[in-house]
């Protein structure tokens, strides 16, 4: 019943999470989920809350009062065991009952995906946003030192026409009116190529900033999620992943390390979902806690 709840409120916009929290936390966590992201479905155990939100997800990666953030794959009561069963027993029972069936799984992949694609798009939003910002200033730093060279170009021009006004009135220089006339075709020509070179400095500005725009716009994310899932609802999720497990309670008896309980877990979900397991550089990390209180399997949203 649990695992039907999980996949209906997933199809549904809603969202399954839970989070740590640190010793006595546990109350402002619920006080901050509840009154910033309206959550429902609202639970507590030791050092985690559990929730339901609709909330945006950059919204929820923004809980202060949480530690790490998780989407929530199962939550069941914890594993009652005989206590006469074997070792080999209670891992079939660890593999047949904590995991579940494969559809569930199928939707948790789902949902992890496109919240990490809103995470991606978010980002490169706000890459294209700052970018955009950049350009405006280099515009109009240009801009302005374009209108200093202009007005420097001019007052220069002005200055020479004063001084040879100044040389004519003195006598300094006995020119002919053909040799003025000249002087002032020299002038106008002068400040006619000062005109047309800024005309073409601002060509190629414009045609800068046209090719910046157009970078910009084609800068968009490939592939909402992560690039190597290709996920369809048609079509098989396959992924590479490693568990990371915390064992504590009856079941940790029956096993020599909490390493072997994640061994377990991992072969046998990777039986059942055709996964491969990568240690080292995985696509996908499972975190599994059991104990004698409960038993959650999760997939980590944030570091």
């Amino acid at each position: 019943m649990l695992n039907k709840v999980n996949v209906k409120g997933m199809e549904s916009g809603r969202v399954r999470y839970y989070c740590t929290a640190g010793n006595g936390m546990e109350p402002f966590v619920i006080q901050e989920v509840t009154k910033r992201l309206s959550a429902t479905d609202v639970s507590r155990m030791s050092g985690k809350v559990l929730f339901s939100s609709t909330s945006p997800f950059y919204k929820v990666t923004e809980l202060k009062s949480a530690e790490r953030l998780f989407l929530l794959v199962k939550h069941d009561p914890p594993l009652k065991l005989s206590s006469h069963i074997s070792p080999a027993k209670v891992a079939s029972v660890l593999q047949s009952k904590l995991l579940g069936d494969r559809s569930l799984w199928t939707e948790a992949v789902l949902t992890w995906s496109r919240l990490q694609g809103e995470v991606a798009e978010r980002k490169s939003t706000d890459n294209q946003q700052c970018v955009g910002r950049g350009v405006r200033e280099e515009e109009d730093e240009e801009g302005r030192r374009r209108k200093e060279r202009i007005d420097e170009e001019w007052i220069a021009g002005e200055e020479g026409e004063k001084s040879e006004s100044r040389r004519i009135s003195r006598g300094e220089e006995g020119e002919t009116l053909e040799q003025r006339r000249k002087r002032g075709m020299v002038l106008e020509k002068r400040c006619g190529d000062g005109v047309e070179d800024w005309g073409k400095k601002m060509k190629i500005g414009d045609l800068d900033k046209d090719s910046t725009v157009e970078t910009n716009i084609n800068v968009k994310t490939a592939d909402r999620g992560d690039p190597h899932l290709q996920l369809s609802r048609t079509k098989e999720v396959s992924v590479s992943f490693r568990i990371s497990c915390k064992c504590t309670g009856p079941v940790s008896h029956y096993f020599s390390s909490t390493q072997e309980v994640g061994k377990v877990i991992g072969l046998g979900l990777s039986r059942l979902l055709g996964w491969k397991v990568d240690l080292k550089n995985p696509q996908l990390e499972v975190h599994v806690s059991i104990s004698e209180d409960h038993c959650l399997l999760g997939i980590p949203l944030t570091k």
